[in-house]
């Protein structure tokens, strides 16, 4: 569901992380693969424009992707009404031209009278963003950061700022955990009494580097 902890990761910038998730690490962002979940198993009617992080773009025209469970789409481009379609869950709004600039595209269902609506915006821009390339020359390479959001001047987008910081991982030992005072409270809350009652059940190693670390609540014992 969540991106979580993988001590052998090493990509997108990020040591220690899978992120392939359907939000991410922080439970802020929900990806645009939770909402085709959501449109072909919820009944909570909804329409949601995919790709708004991919903000910069360098074509004229570009495809606009919507997940929805709705029966009918209407696609606004820029404030006018470009195209309305109906289709099963994924919804496909092909050669959508773009201005100069910042472009506001927005999706819109009507269902039982009740308004539906998503917005994203684009930018048109001449050079493409290098922050979406991935530094290595061979296609599939690690993606130097998915998490970058350009300076938009101050315009209201949805999801803006993706710097995770202060979390802990798998990389991490108890020593470091314990070292901060919400880690150690968190530790004590939810392991004290599953260590005081199951630790004798663990190796002695194990034991050991936690009476070491955390103090006598586990002693070890032969």
């Amino acid at each position: 569901m969540f991106d979580f902890g993988a001590n052998i990761r090493d990509e997108g910038g990020v040591q220690g992380r899978n992120n392939k998730g359907l939000m991410t690490y922080d439970r802020k962002i929900r990806k645009d693969a939770f909402y085709m979940y959501k449109a072909h198993w919820s009944s909570d009617k909804f329409v949601h424009i995919t790709s708004k992080r991919y903000l910069d773009r360098t074509e004229d025209a570009i495809t606009v992707k919507v997940y929805s469970n709705c029966s009918e789409v209407t696609l606004f481009v820029n404030g006018l009404e470009q195209e309305t379609k109906s289709a099963d869950k994924i919804f496909i709004f092909g050669n959508v031209l773009l201005k100069d600039g910042t472009n506001e595209i927005k999706a819109v269902s009507n269902h039982d009278g009740a308004i539906l609506k998503d917005t994203a915006r684009f930018k048109k821009v001449i050079e493409p963003n290098p922050s979406y390339r991935a530094p290595e020359s061979e296609t599939g390479g690690l993606v130097s950061n998915w998490f970058h959001m350009p300076d938009l001047d101050d315009e209201d987008v949805e999801a803006g700022g993706f710097e995770i910081s202060n979390v802990y991982s798998t990389r991490c030992t108890f020593k470091e955990l314990l070292e901060n005072d919400e880690a150690r409270l968190c530790f004590s809350n939810t392991w004290a009494t599953s260590l005081k009652t199951q630790a004798y059940q663990w190796p002695w190693e194990c034991r050991l580097t936690l009476w070491l670390q955390w103090g006598k609540t586990c002693s070890p014992r032969s």
